[in-house]
């Protein structure tokens, strides 16, 4: 057994050892310069930690717009904790933090409004993002873009899967999430961000079959505007979102044919009463099995 005798403090240095200045007597010491006054800065950000995701409440401007879009998805509250306290979802923990570092790009919309989005958190989803906000002419110098053709609570949609890759609708009306699913993948597609067109399809299409026995939820008419807006905003009718929204349409063809919505959207896109067709099912019997058409005369 090794027995270490280690005092309990350090020997102290002789007078003439230690440093010079501090061989001086208190008193002929100069005083140390006063701490400049800290510059004012925003209110710090009253929210706890993440757990396992590297993030701490912070008053920088990154932490600002993280945070709002990490609360924005936390805000539901935990039924199976008795002290109904938020239910926190764990961030992405491959949110790259470098980002904070870079310069902001002025995204303007449509309405005026404007937001500062980090150029890094634009520039890692897709080329064409890259292209325009990192290039040599007039947006890319002037760290601005006119967005056009989204609206402000699809975009904020698109800032919140931008930062923590998950998103939830701005509005609380049931009715307008489907048609907010595919404004935010007619915008991936825009941009080319497979990941979130991918991951808005898919909640659109969770929305569709639960709401299928709910017919106040997810009416016909709604259907028929939701597939007129996707096949104006796409720029083909074989895309994945419209090709399922037209096999939706053609289920319940009975309810929507005689629907003046459907009937121009027929007239008005040849191609959709092509897929229609190719998606009808055949009759169950011949035309001779009719009785109205057992005779000889027309009418």
């Amino acid at each position: 057994m090794w027995n270490f005798n280690i005092p309990d403090e350090p020997p102290a240095l002789p007078f003439h050892a230690l440093p010079f200045h501090l061989q001086m007597p208190p008193s002929a010491q100069a005083p140390a310069p006063p701490a400049p006054p800290a510059p004012p800065g925003p209110a710090p950000l009253n929210i706890p930690p993440t757990p396992n995701s590297g993030y701490y409440p912070s008053t920088s401007r990154a932490a600002q717009i993280h945070a709002s879009a990490t609360c924005t998805d936390i805000s539901a509250t935990d039924s199976s904790n008795s002290g109904n306290t938020p239910a926190v979802r764990t961030v992405d923990a491959s949110l790259n933090v470098l980002m904070f570092k870079s310069p902001v790009v002025k995204i303007i919309l449509d309405d005026g409004a404007a937001y500062y989005v980090h150029k890094e958190s634009l520039v890692s989803l897709s080329l064409e993002w890259q292209r325009h906000v990192d290039n040599s002419m007039k947006e890319g110098l002037t760290g601005e873009m006119l967005l056009r053709e989204v609206d402000e609570g699809t975009f904020q949609s698109f800032l919140k899967w931008t930062y923590v890759h998950e998103y939830a609708m701005q509005h609380e009306d049931a009715n307008d999430s489907p048609l907010q699913h595919i404004k935010l993948y007619v915008l991936a597609d825009r941009f080319n961000i497979a990941e979130l067109r991918t991951l808005s399809f898919r909640k659109l299409r969770l929305f569709i079959k639960k709401s299928s026995t709910n017919l106040t939820s997810w009416t016909p008419t709604m259907a028929v505007e939701a597939a007129r807006y996707a096949i104006d905003s796409l720029p083909k009718v074989t895309d994945h979102l419209v090709q399922y929204l037209l096999r939706y349409i053609a289920w319940i063809l009975p309810k929507v044919r005689d629907m003046p919505e459907f009937a121009s959207l027929i007239r008005e896109h040849a191609d959709v009463a092509i897929t229609l067709l190719q998606l009808a099912q055949p009759t169950q019997e011949p035309p001779w099995a009719d009785p109205k058409w057992d005779h000889d005369s027309t009418p």
